[in-house]
């Protein structure tokens, strides 16, 4: 396990979780990242559904604070024709009560980071129902974008991501929507983000009762997402970010 401090918090990293958690501690584990996805998503997401999205994937991130679990993100990594990787950030689940110390905008570049070390990633992408997780992965520039064509290339790969993680589900190429392949709400209530153009975009793209998932995806730039980084933790003490993008790049080396 690795430790990587920033401000208030600390990030502990398991990679292939699935097999380095295991007996007391992986039941620890798991119940506290339930905890905050009940808090995140609403009491019915479950632990079955949970486990799902924190164990068999190739890292885990577990954001404390003090020695408290206040928020958890999971990445993937999925193959693409000719040789082409894309890393999936599979789901990020934010104590509200944490919401205002912009979790959200920095664990989710940090995570992309921390894969760049790997250096076998050549897109990025996710899927989501929420305005605001569009909004916040909005920032990372990708796709698709109100008034603006998705590149092909990126249709593809978002094509073929979609067909990996439900592959009886229809795609819709045009909107990069995924139809039906949540098969519900994932929310009582549909987040909403204060700016009411995000909602309106996520509201004319996706049918929440039908489950509908919106796939956004983009090259995986990594001097532009470090830029996004260093944006996103401008509130943080200098020497915590300096020091944490230190122990990033001594990884890739």
């Amino acid at each position: 396990m690795e430790f990587y401090q920033l401000g208030e918090h600390v990030f502990e990293v398991y990679h292939n979780p699935g097999r380095s958690l295991h007996g007391p501690k992986r039941e620890r584990v798991v119940s506290e990242l339930v905890s905050i996805a009940k808090k995140a998503f609403g009491p019915g997401m479950g632990r079955e559904e949970v486990e799902k999205h924190v164990l068999p994937v190739r890292t885990l991130i577990v954001a404390k604070y003090g020695n408290e679990t206040v928020g958890f993100t999971t990445n993937d990594i999925f193959k693409l024709p000719k040789g082409k990787k894309l890393l999936y950030l599979v789901g990020t689940a934010v104590s509200p009560e944490q919401q205002h110390r912009k979790m959200y905008s920095v664990l989710r570049p940090f995570s992309i980071l921390l894969e760049l070390t790997k250096g076998d990633a050549h897109y990025f992408g996710s899927r989501t129902q929420n305005p605001i997780v569009y909004a916040a992965l909005g920032k990372l520039n990708v796709y698709p974008r109100e008034g603006e064509a998705t590149p092909p290339h990126l249709v593809r790969a978002a094509k073929k991501l979609a067909s990996q993680l439900s592959p009886n589900q229809l795609f819709d190429e045009k909107r990069l929507v995924h139809v039906g392949c949540y098969g519900r709400p994932l929310y009582k209530t549909t987040p909403r983000h204060h700016d009411p153009k995000i909602n309106e975009f996520m509201d004319k793209y996706l049918n929440y009762e039908r489950g509908d998932g919106l796939v956004m995806v983009n090259d995986l730039n990594p001097e532009e997402i470090k830029h996004i980084f260093i944006r996103n933790t401008a509130h943080l003490p200098e020497e915590h970010v300096a020091k944490v993008l230190k122990q990033l790049e001594q990884k890739r080396r």
